[in-house]
């Protein structure tokens, strides 16, 4: 098997801050949702961290997950409660972070 490497261009990772970063950082200074996340005691910006942490983490990825399982990047949808598609409904969820196809669900450890 040979080693997959996936790489972005400056293009790519410019929108990649722009569209992921900013907007994320935008959406927690604008909705205040900063102080509906708690988590088993911690303060509020430790989990807003960690949350944050992880969504970047999954989005940056987002292409070469698409690229490893055959799918388009824009099929891959957003699953869990934990996403900004409703601030009302955003909670702590434990569900997979992708799904794929409309059938495989995917965690982004």
């Amino acid at each position: 098997n040979s080693v997959y490497c996936f790489k972005y261009n400056e293009y790519e990772l410019e929108c990649f801050f722009k569209n992921s970063i900013e907007r994320v950082f935008s959406k927690i200074v604008d909705t205040h949702i900063i102080y509906k996340l708690n988590n088993q005691g911690r303060r509020p910006e430790e989990v807003c961290f960690s949350w944050m942490r992880g969504f970047l983490v999954a989005e940056f990825f987002k292409g070469f997950i698409a690229c490893l399982f055959g799918a388009q990047k824009e099929t891959i949808k957003f699953f869990g409660g934990d996403n900004f598609e409703s601030i009302e409904s955003f909670k702590r969820s434990p569900k997979a972070d992708f799904l794929l196809d409309n059938h495989l669900l995917l965690e982004v450890q």
